[in-house]
């Protein structure tokens, strides 16, 4: 064995031993030092132990699919070193198969020539590091000269893949567990802001806030809106100065079906990350947003509530970079809890609008019921309003449709609008016109672009949008209540839904107003008919008792010489007789209720203290002959010394009301009085008879002026039928009530009740 072959051999054992002690330095270095000093420590010492031009791992991210470095090592000067333009190129290949790659020499192999050309070495050895059947990345050795390797190199190699393998596995099992305790930690505060009574845009900051510092990026937006007409708007923005913010704020109107990226994100409802260059399609909208931003990347989420799209959230990136699906999959489920921390603070903010409507409703109603001067409503109702709705101009358009133009009857005033109110405008071709037509609320953002001389009226006095809604009064517009701010696209349906619950307010109050002075003047006509009509029954009540007064003395006369008068001549003077005392109880009671009309039934009411007792005994003893002529018994159960406030005549009438008709509808049995103080001092009183009963279909009725229930005989009894109204009438002057119960062919009971103090006569 020749000298060469000696030292060639004993070569081969020291570098053996070397790489042993490097791997069981390695295993050593595993449990000890971070994934960086292992491999830093295996690349360096295989290096120098091979004399190999450089020796490298690559890391593999089966995330991303992408390798990146992990340690390299240049022989050349003895340091670590960037990874070169060749790198790569042999390990993709060595990661897809799971099998080592040695190459002696590149340059005979034609399909290895794009290696040769990105100045690559000559001779390489790439084995797969590899955790059960996962690569978790590749160690190469390469030098600049053709190179073959002793097969026990190549094993000694291939055991070194052991050591820099469970480094790698342990940082990445050490980094899975950083990322999963940091997704806990976003996600619990993710469920916090979720959970917070924070305001709408507070709260969306913070989860702007949250997933930029998740994505490490510079930028992230909200855009979110409640009317698809004026699409979506900037809410809340992380990372952007006060010129982007302030530039965003004023100008941006975001539709994402007009925008490529956005479109897919909205409607499917999947998250896209993109490089922004000349190759990425970007919409206007969105290509004004990135140049904005400065973003060379850009990621975008969806937000949505059920079935209901929301919004978006817009992550910008100052350079290109790849997102791994753990971090789009995690920034997707706080996006999740933005969407539901967005619902919720809108239904809240919604209940907190309609508390403060149906405040304001309360205040509208009250004002509506304490006055009858429209102005004083509209000022009431601008007042309300503008609790729940910002603007800089209010002012009531009351159309004249007879010449075709309206005029502001009733405006709001500060130093921009003052000269509006009063002020009379053409409705041709102006909004109110558009809402007088269709009958249907109008929000116009820019009264710029409107040619009328309304709007440039409101445009020369620095209003910018209008917010018109219709009143309407019978299937008519009779005005339009008109809100004008200062900013463009100030209004949206929220605001047009607020105002057109207070308008209809307003058309009521309206409506009530001129319905008031109809009803007002038709009182006014009633009252001077009702005056003639008391005055023309009273004449003539008075006028018709002095005749009366003059047939009955002459019937007195004629009816005491009895037997100067055959038989058929006193059947007729006893027939005038009687029909004179009822065409007298008529016009008697014709001048009470004339009385009682006058003063709501208080005019001349001489209220006293009196004895029922012996008011009852009088009643029953001045009724007692005409009951006893058709075989009845009267009688009183009332307690000696029971007393009431009353006026004594008013209370005689209502009990000779009351027992006349008993009287008349009992063919057999009793009539009973009976009386009786209640514990709140007020005294019931009931005349009660065993007669034929009232039908239920006619106690409704039995009050009714000019009402009678027919007799047994199916013919109405003689009588005016206004006992029982005046009955009424005086118990409700006394502060009382009155009713009756009644049993068919058993009896009727009328009650009422004196209070114990009457009301003050006027």
């Amino acid at each position: 064995m020749s000298d060469q072959t000696i030292e060639t051999s004993r070569l081969l054992r020291r570098r053996l031993r070397s790489l042993q002690q490097v791997h069981d330095g390695a295993l050593g270095y595993v449990l000890s030092h971070d994934v960086a000093s292992v491999l830093a420590y295996i690349v360096e010492h295989v290096a120098r132990i091979l004399a190999v031009d450089a020796c490298y791992v690559l890391l593999h991210d089966p995330v991303i699919g992408a390798l990146q470095s992990g340690a390299s090592w240049h022989a050349v000067d003895g340091t670590m070193a960037a990874l070169p333009e060749w790198c790569g190129l042999l390990e993709r290949e060595v990661v897809r198969t799971n099998r080592p790659l040695l190459v002696t020499d590149t340059a005979v192999d034609a399909s290895l020539s794009p290696f040769t050309q990105e100045g690559g070495p000559v001779g390489v050895y790439a084995i797969p590091l590899a955790f059960g059947e996962r690569v978790v990345g590749t160690l190469t050795v390469a030098s600049a000269a053709p190179r073959s390797f002793d097969p026990r190199e190549v094993e000694a190699l291939t055991r070194l893949a052991v050591p820099a393998s469970l480094a790698i596995e342990n940082a990445q099992l050490l980094a899975e567990e950083a990322r999963q305790t940091r997704d806990k930690e976003v996600m619990l505060e993710a469920a916090r802001l979720a959970a917070s009574p924070l305001h709408l845009d507070d709260g969306l900051v913070g989860f702007a806030e949250l997933i930029a510092r998740s994505l490490r990026a510079q930028q992230c937006l909200v855009l979110a809106g409640d009317d698809e007409r004026s699409g979506l708007h900037l809410v809340a923005a992380w990372g952007l100065d006060d010129a982007q913010r302030t530039l965003l704020e004023h100008v941006l109107s975001f539709h994402p079906e007009r925008e490529p990226l956005s479109r897919v994100v909205y409607e499917h409802r999947v998250a896209r990350v993109e490089r922004c260059g000349d190759d990425l399609d970007l919409g206007p909208t969105e290509q004004f947003l990135v140049e904005t931003c400065g973003a060379r990347g850009v990621a975008v989420w969806p937000l949505f509530s059920r079935d209901r799209n929301a919004g978006l959230v817009l992550a910008m990136f100052s350079e290109p970079r790849d997102v791994p699906r753990s971090e789009v999959d995690l920034v997707y489920m706080v996006a999740r809890q933005a969407s539901i921390f967005l619902r919720n603070a809108r239904l809240y903010r919604q209940a907190e609008e309609r508390v403060m409507r149906l405040e304001a409703l309360n205040e509208i109603t009250e004002g509506i019921n304490s006055t009858r001067d429209l102005s004083a409503v509209f000022s009431i109702v601008v007042a309300s309003m503008r609790k729940i709705v910002t603007c800089d101009w209010t002012g009531l358009a009351v159309i004249e449709r007879g010449e075709a133009r309206f005029r502001i009857s009733a405006s709001t005033r500060d130093d921009v609008t003052q000269g509006l109110e009063g002020r009379t405008f053409p409705l041709v071709e102006s909004l109110v016109q558009e809402v007088a037509v269709h009958q249907r609320a109008l929000i116009h953002d820019d009264l710029t672009e409107v040619d009328s001389a309304f709007e440039a009226c409101l445009v020369e006095n620095g209003l910018r949008s209008l917010l018109v809604i219709p009143l309407v009064i019978d299937h008519c517009v009779v005005a339009t209540l008109n809100l004008g701010s200062r900013n463009p696209r100030a209004f949206d349906a929220s605001h047009r839904f607020a105002v057109q619950e207070l308008a209809g307010h307003l058309t009521l109050a309206i409506k009530n107003v001129s319905m008031f002075e109809e009803i007002t003047r038709i009182n006014q006509e009633l009252r001077k008919m009702d005056a003639i009509k008391s005055d023309f029954l009273s004449t003539v009540a008075h006028e018709l008792r002095t005749p009366l007064t003059i047939i009955k003395g002459y019937l007195f006369v004629l009816l005491k010489d009895a037997k100067a008068h055959s038989e058929p001549v006193l059947d007729m003077l006893d027939t005038i007789d009687r029909q004179t005392d009822h065409l007298k109880e008529l016009i008697e009671n014709i001048l009470s209720l004339s009385r009682l009309e006058a003063n709501q039934g208080l005019l001349r009411m001489h209220v006293q203290d009196m004895g029922l007792d012996e008011m009852a005994a009088e009643i029953c003893s001045n009724f007692r002959l005409a009951a006893r002529k058709k075989g009845l018994t009267i009688s009183a159960d009332v307690p000696a010394g029971l007393t009431v406030k009353a006026d004594r005549g008013m209370l005689v009438r209502v009990f000779y009301n009351l027992v006349g008709n008993a009287l008349k509808f009992t063919a057999h049995g009793d009539i009973r009085i009976r009386a009786r103080r209640l514990g709140d001092g007020t005294v019931e009183c009931e005349v009660a008879d065993t007669g034929q009963g009232i039908p239920p279909e006619n106690l409704a009725r039995i009050f009714e002026r000019f009402f009678h229930v027919d007799g047994p005989d199916k013919r109405a009894p003689s009588g005016t039928g206004l006992g029982l109204g005046i009955v009424q009438q005086i118990v409700q002057a006394h502060g009382g009530e009155v009713w009756v119960t009644s049993e068919v062919g058993k009896g009727t009971t009328f009650t009422f009740t004196l209070a114990a103090e009457p009301p003050v006569q006027a």
